[in-house]
C-alpha cells in the first residue's frame, strides 16, 4: 500500500512538472515595441509615443532614448495583466507626451530596458513634424478643448428658447 502510495506521488510531480514545463513552453513571446498617436504631426501639436514590453517575467532598468528635439511634456506608466481563458499576459508601458518645435523628419532610437536578465532595444520610430497642425484638420471649433455645440437637426430652437418680445 505505502509502495503504491509513494508511485501515486511520483506519477503526480511528473505530471505536474510537465504541465509546469508545457506550460512554460506555451507562453507568449516577450515583445518590446514602440508606438506613436501618429507618425506625422504639426509643429507644437503634442502626441504621444508608446513603449510596451509584453509577457516579461522581469523587468529593469527601462531607458528611453534622448528625446532631442522635441519637448516632453509628460510621462506616465501603465500595467496591465489579462487572463483569457486560462492564459495569462502582462504588460507594462512607459508613455510619453511630446512636443517638437520645428518642422522636420525625426528618427528616435529605440529604448532599453533589461527584460528576463537580457538587455534589449525597441526598434526606432520616425515622426514627421510638418509646418502646420495635422490633428484639426477639417475642424472648425476655435477652441479645441471645448467642444463644439452639436447643430439642432430641426433647423429651430427648442420651445420655449425663443426670445419672444411681442
Amino acid at each position: 500500500m505505502i509502495t503504491a502510495l509513494k508511485g501515486f506521488k511520483l506519477s503526480g510531480l511528473i505530471i505536474l512538472v510537465w504541465l509546469v514545463c508545457y506550460g512554460t513552453a506555451q507562453a507568449q513571446a516577450t515583445r518590446f515595441s514602440v508606438q506613436a498617436s501618429s507618425t506625422t504631426v504639426g509643429v507644437n501639436e503634442p502626441f504621444q509615443l508608446q513603449y510596451t514590453i509584453e509577457n516579461a517575467s522581469s523587468i529593469s532598468g527601462f531607458q528611453p532614448p534622448d528625446f532631442k528635439g522635441f519637448a516632453m511634456l509628460s510621462q506616465m506608466q501603465s500595467n496591465s495583466t489579462s487572463i483569457v481563458n486560462g492564459r495569462s499576459s502582462q504588460s507594462i508601458s512607459f508613455i510619453f507626451l511630446l512636443q517638437a518645435n520645428a518642422p522636420s523628419r525625426y528618427t528616435i532610437a529605440g529604448a532599453t530596458a533589461r527584460i528576463n536578465g537580457d538587455k534589449k532595444q525597441s526598434d526606432p520610430i520616425t515622426i514627421v513634424i510638418s509646418p502646420t497642425s495635422q490633428g484639426n484638420a477639417g475642424n472648425n471649433n476655435p477652441n479645441p478643448a471645448q467642444p463644439a455645440a452639436p447643430a439642432n437637426p430641426y433647423g429651430q430652437p427648442p420651445p420655449g428658447a425663443q426670445d419672444d418680445d411681442n
